[in-house]
């Protein structure tokens, strides 16, 4: 366990190194966490993840990316657009 995490939290560091296998890396006092794929570009980004425990952790998003709700929401069915009644 990486000393300062807690299971289930989400947090929000810096890509430190993409390891030889090419997996995102964060260098923690106790060790690292293991981001999973990544490009190299990603690294010195700000990335925000969810710490699963050991070297883990789920990604949850780059802060630098700017998200578009509106694009997300109205991926699914569209009729309702054509249909004036709603």
């Amino acid at each position: 366990m990486n000393e300062g995490y807690a299971i289930g939290e989400e947090y929000t560091e810096t890509v430190d190194r993409i390891s030889n296998n090419g997996n995102g890396i964060i260098s923690t006092p106790s060790g690292y966490i293991n981001l999973g794929k990544m490009r190299e570009s990603r690294v010195g980004e700000r990335i925000t993840f969810e710490y699963l425990g050991g070297q883990g952790a789920e990604i949850l998003g780059f802060p630098s990316e700017v998200r578009n709700p509106v694009k997300n929401h109205n991926k699914g069915n569209k009729n309702h657009l054509l249909n004036s009644n709603r």
